[in-house]
Formats: structure tokens, C-alpha cells, sequence
């Protein structure tokens, strides 16, 4: 077994049981070396028992299975103490995890931050059991394989300051217990998965918000009036939903975001004339800051911006592939 496999697998075990357990009784290697020996079988059949299974790959030893708790008459117990590690990741070859009796005491447990990137291999839903987590304040599981719907549970977290599960395969709904619950709350993306249906109005009660990222998924029906409540919020990003279900972009109160600075609606199948207050919020007037992309909509009527803003904008504004909406370039009106 490599040195960076076992190591991974040792701190993993201590995670889970406690800092007592040092390998000693599996060392040098857990699972024994190929070719295979009476000693190697002793110590595979050892290493089994306390729940870690191996085959081999390329002539060496990799961790396959892995078992914590009471699960067989000689496993580990999970210690009072014990947390959910990020090496458990590094084990490239795991193909089964089971934990049992592990996390039972949630109101104990100290896990502040659960962070989890670009695992490809690593599938299935998020369990409703996150929510017992009460201490969370960060977390993070992004670009991996994750499916199903959002737990309800998430709700529950009321210390969390960041939730990140952007760039997985989620389903479902929005879920309508992000609220007030949620009072820390700074950061939200959920952008690039599969959600559907309405944005619920809950989401108006996340008033620290800063950053709300919901691009590149399904969403429907109209942006919630309530989402104005969100004063905090820098950074709103939309883009590439249907949001054709009646509503405009004026119907939302734009004059109450005065601390947005970066707008996402590019490609949201929004309508009407673009308002005054758009081009009013103050996170726009700031010089070398802001972003607008209005990009792929039904927007119509004439911009109302300044050359100044253009100016200043550059690239960091887009409002091309709107039909029927124009500006004043040059001395004449254009369509945009």
C-alpha cells in the first residue's frame, strides 16, 4: 500500500474513533502486500474486521470498503468526538462507505465546516441528517455528482454562513425552509444543477445575505417581490433560467438591492422596459466595480443609460439579443 493511502486511511479511522488508534496491529500495511502470504491473509482478515476491505490495483493494496461503527462483531466504535474527515476523499478507490452509530449525539457534535470539491465519483443525495448538524458554518459540495432534491433539513442549519452546492446534478425545488431560520446566511449557490419550479418567497428572508447565485438552472414562474428585502445583496445572479411566467423586469423592486453591484438576468426569458432604478443602484455608479448583463431576453422600449455608463461599463455590459430593445449610440436610436 502506498504511504499516502495509508495515511489517508489511518487519519481516516481516527476521525471516526479517536485518536487512541494508531494501526500498530495492521502496520506496515492494513491489508497485507501482494503476492499473496499466510501473513498478508492474516492481516486481510484482521483488517476486515475492523471494517476495511482492499483489493489490489497495479500490484498495490487500495481501500475498497470501509466500515465505521458497530456494524460487524469486532468493528470500531465511533468516538464521542468524532467527525466526518476530508481525507476520507483522498482514498481514490472507495467504493463503499458505511457509518453507523457514529453521529448520534448532534447536539455535541463540533463539525463547523464540511467542504467537498470536484469529487466526480462522489454520487447519491444529501441525507436529511445534515440538519442535525447545528454547529455547520460552511458548507461546501461543489462540483461533484450529488443528485436528488434538496433536504428540507438544510433549513435547520442556523449557523451557516456559506452553503455552496453549485455544479452537481440536484433536482427538485428550491427548498422553502431557506428563510429566516437562516439569519448568518451570507453566501447561496445553487447555480448549475437541475432545479425547477418557483423561487420561494422565503428566500426574502435571508437578510444577511450577500451573495445569491441561482444561474444555469431551471427555475420558473416570476422573481419573488421578496428577494427586495435582501439589502445586503452585492451579487445576484439569475442567469439562465425561464422566468416567462408573466412578470417583467420592472415589477421588482430594484430601488431596495442600492448595494448591488454585480446583476445576472442574461437569458431569463424576462420582459418589458428596463427601469430607471437599474441604472440608479449605487453598487453600478462605483468606478472599476459592477456588472449588468441583461443578454437574451424580451427586454423592449429604449435604455435609459448614460454614455458615461457605458463608458465605464465596457464589457461588464451586455444587453444584445433583445429584439425590440434600443439605445440611443452615436445620434440615433439603435437597436441593441
Amino acid at each position: 500500500m502506498e504511504k499516502k493511502e495509508q495515511e489517508s486511511l489511518y487519519s481516516t479511522i481516527r476521525s471516526f474513533v479517536g485518536r487512541w488508534w494508531n494501526g500498530s496491529e495492521l502496520f506496515p500495511d492494513p491489508a497485507g502486500r501482494p503476492p499473496f502470504s499466510a501473513h498478508s491473509l492474516s492481516l486481510s482478515l484482521f483488517a476486515q474486521a475492523q471494517g476495511v476491505l482492499c483489493d489490489v490495483f497495479d500490484g498495490l493494496w487500495y481501500v475498497t470498503a470501509l466500515s465505521v461503527g458497530p456494524v460487524m462483531e469486532n468493528s470500531l466504535d465511533c468516538a464521542r468526538d468524532s467527525h466526518f474527515p476530508l481525507q476520507l476523499f483522498e482514498l481514490g478507490h472507495l467504493r463503499s462507505l458505511s457509518i453507523f452509530s457514529c453521529f448520534s449525539d448532534p447536539a455535541r457534535h463540533p463539525l463547523e465546516s464540511l467542504e467537498a470539491r470536484s469529487n466526480r465519483g462522489l454520487t447519491g443525495e444529501v441525507p436529511a441528517a445534515i440538519g442535525a448538524l447545528n454547529k455547520l458554518q460552511s458548507l461546501v459540495l461543489e462540483e461533484n455528482k450529488l443528485s436528488g432534491e434538496l433536504p428540507h433539513e438544510l433549513g435547520e442549519l442556523s449557523k451557516l454562513r456559506r452553503l455552496v452546492l453549485s455544479g452537481n446534478q440536484f433536482s427538485g425545488s428550491v427548498p422553502a425552509s431557506l428563510g429566516s431560520a437562516m439569519s448568518e446566511l451570507l453566501i447561496l449557490d445553487l447555480s448549475r444543477n437541475a432545479l425547477k419550479g418557483l423561487l420561494p418567497p422565503a428566500a426574502g428572508g435571508l437578510r444577511s445575505l450577500v451573495k445569491l447565485d441561482l444561474s444555469s438552472n431551471l427555475l420558473g414562474g416570476v422573481i419573488p417581490a421578496a428577494l427586495g428585502e435582501l439589502r445586503s445583496l452585492t451579487l445576484l445572479d439569475l442567469r439562465n433560467n425561464n422566468f416567462s411566467g408573466g412578470g417583467e423586469i420592472g415589477s421588482f423592486p430594484w430601488a431596495s438591492l442600492e448595494n448591488l453591484s454585480a446583476v445576472g438576468l442574461s437569458n431569463t426569458f424576462l420582459g418589458g422596459e428596463i427601469p430607471a432604478a437599474i441604472a440608479g443602484l449605487k453598487g453600478l455608479r462605483l468606478p472599476a466595480v459592477g456588472a449588468l448583463y441583461l443578454n437574451r431576453n424580451n427586454l423592449s422600449g429604449r435604455l435609459q443609460f448614460s454614455s458615461e455608463f457605458y463608458r465605464r461599463m465596457g464589457t461588464r455590459f451586455a444587453a444584445w439579443g433583445n429584439p425590440n430593445l434600443c439605445y440611443a449610440g452615436g445620434g440615433g436610436t439603435t437597436r441593441r
